[in-house]
């Protein structure tokens, strides 16, 4: 195999996990790639990290920028990857020895426009994990089935996962820069989602391979997006975020979809922003307190997008019945005790830990 990989490492404030990080990416069974480190303006020992592997090992490349945030950072890696397919590591995560050569043996077997595996999910601070499979076997998708997939995401974010995450993936670097697509530099969440369907309008197929390759670790206080959606001062961007996001999905759907009306796709947007919403309110609420956490849902409550698209919402199996009544009557307190207790039953329960 003569594939060139370009990993992309977006970094910030990462020195906690950054070397376990970088070095699965040193031992692959695959050695054809480069790893392009792009520091985010840390302000910790992040590029000690990345400078001791720079010297270890010529196929790391490290770049410092000032802190724009994970948009702009893997717009940078993309903007200088060599590579003919490129593929997203976060710092909080780590690969499989073998992740690259699945990926790169199940594109050049099928051909397809972009390869994505199953992944652990490793709650921050555990070391147990549960393995998150999109399907029960290995499965090519058209162009149609990809659509029908969006729609069943939409309506279940928190199980159909396949498109939430820009990571753990093999995407075609000829298709990413011959069209421009970006990281939206305006969205602090759900980036991953714009990229991925911003994407998709340029692909035939995806294959999806049933064995992990990429470990993901979730619920870090440190993390990025967590950040964002507490810590900023305007939480109402987080809502808007979403519905952005949201929004790309619904122009590939209009662009490609056969199988349902403009009309209910249009409601199944409405609906998908609310789903979604929630299972990040979820963990916002599970993993923080105190008065951030008041004015995040206190906007929530109030963003007119949200209680606009709150009368499209219908909980399926499995989702909320009691927090989208909350939501629209505008009741905080009873909303962030509801989304605690579901972090706690969902995360919390299964380990054991407070």
């Amino acid at each position: 195999m003569d594939h060139l990989v370009s990993i992309i490492v977006p970094v910030y404030n990462a020195e906690t996990s950054l070397d376990k990080c970088l070095s699965s990416v040193l031992q692959q069974t695959y050695g054809l790639f480069e790893l392009i480190v792009v520091n985010d303006g840390s302000r910790d020992d992040s590029q000690k990290i990345v400078d001791s592997y720079v010297k270890q090992d010529q196929r790391v490349k490290s770049f410092i920028i000032r802190n724009q945030g994970p948009s702009i950072a893997r717009n940078v890696g993309i903007d200088v990857a060599q590579g003919q397919s490129i593929f997203f590591l976060d710092a909080d995560d780590s690969l499989e020895m073998n992740a690259l050569e699945l990926l790169v043996k199940a594109q050049e077997k099928s051909g397809a426009d972009v390869v994505v595996s199953a992944f652990d999910k490793i709650l921050y601070g555990l070391e147990s994990a549960s393995k998150v499979s999109h399907f029960p076997e290995d499965k090519v998708l058209n162009k149609q089935e990809i659509c029908d997939y969006a729609l069943s995401y939409m309506l279940q974010p928190g199980r159909y996962m396949m498109f939430s995450y820009c990571w753990g993936r093999l995407f075609s670097s000829s298709i990413i820069k011959e069209n421009k697509v970006r990281f939206l530099p305006s969205l602090r969440i759900c980036e991953d989602v714009h990229f991925n369907f911003e994407y998709m309008h340029y692909v035939n197929k995806v294959s999806y391979i049933a064995t992990t390759a990429y470990n993901y670790q979730f619920g870090s206080p440190k993390s990025a997006g967590m950040n964002f959606i507490i810590n900023d001062k305007k939480p109402l961007l987080f809502f808007n975020n979403i519905w952005v996001a949201y929004s790309s999905i619904l122009r590939f759907i209009e662009a490609f979809g056969e199988s349902r009306s403009l009309a209910d796709a249009r409601r199944i947007t409405k609906l998908g922003h609310i789903s979604h919403s929630i299972v990040l309110l979820i963990r916002a609420c599970g993993c923080n307190k105190g008065a951030p956490l008041f004015k995040l849902v206190n906007e929530m409550v109030n963003n007119p997008i949200v209680q606009d698209n709150l009368k499209y919402y219908a909980p399926m199996k499995g989702q909320s019945q009691l927090l989208p009544i909350f939501l629209r009557f505008k009741l905080v307190l009873l909303t962030i005790l509801i989304a605690k207790y579901k972090y706690w039953k969902r995360y919390k329960k299964k380990t054991g830990k407070p």
